[in-house]
């Protein structure tokens, strides 16, 4: 990455009063970028740390709503709003019986 793309994330970034989060799995380049770099629930904590009016969530969508929820009076921007993930949608016990824990008779299983 060259110095002219740092300084002009570096500008835009005070311009708009921002902070950059990153997901681990964004690219390198990405990350060089942010401010922070971290798992989902860590930078939506971060996030409720930092002063600054707008946050640019780099990952999918519900890091953003996650960020988004917990620092509700901040603007929250997500670079690549189509970046998705399946994991928040996976049936759970609740949406689906298919998906509910099996019994077993294993002494040390709780059910």
């Amino acid at each position: 990455m060259g110095q002219d793309t740092r300084e002009a994330a570096m500008r835009l970034k005070r311009e708009h009063d921002a902070v950059v989060l990153a997901h681990y799995y964004v690219p390198a380049k990405t990350q060089e970028l942010a401010d922070f770099v971290g798992d989902s629930f860590a930078l939506a904590r971060i996030a409720t740390t930092c002063d600054a009016s707008t946050v640019v969530m780099a990952g999918v969508r519900f890091m953003g709503e996650s960020v988004k929820l917990l620092n509700p009076g901040r603007r929250v921007l997500l670079p690549e709003p189509r970046a998705d993930c399946p994991w928040p949608t996976w049936p759970t016990p609740l949406s689906s019986p298919a998906a509910a824990p099996r019994k077993t008779t294993l002494p040390w299983y709780a059910t």
